[in-house]
């Protein structure tokens, strides 16, 4: 666990996005559970797979993260982003515009 943490760690450091790298390694930690002994870094692990699992075509495992994430920070604009990209990656882009519009609506500075 603490070399899949640290890798992650490492590609969240360098922007690299390498969505099959941080699938493969953070969907084990999630579905174990083990995410959360990473204590803060664990909600953005789970923000880091969510977005890899949507690239990946892994919507399972993107709600998954999402859902985590929104327990976490219930109408957090960064979730509802999530929640967008998940939608648009189901191809309900009307929808995820809505909620699109409703971010920048609460905060015009928030792209």
């Amino acid at each position: 666990m603490v070399n899949a943490a640290k890798v992650l760690q490492d590609l969240r450091a360098s922007a690299e996005r390498k969505p099959d790298v941080v699938v493969r390694l953070g969907k084990p930690l999630i579905d174990s559970g083990a995410v959360l002994k990473l204590d803060a870094d664990a909600w953005l692990v789970y923000e880091q797979v969510a977005i890899a699992a949507l690239d990946m075509g892994d919507d399972a495992l993107a709600l998954k993260c999402i859902q985590a994430l929104e327990i976490k920070f219930p109408g957090s604009p960064r979730v509802r982003r999530l929640q967008g990209m998940q939608l648009e990656a189901l191809g309900k882009l009307a929808e995820a515009g809505l909620i699109y519009k409703a971010i920048l609506e609460e905060d015009e500075t928030n792209v």
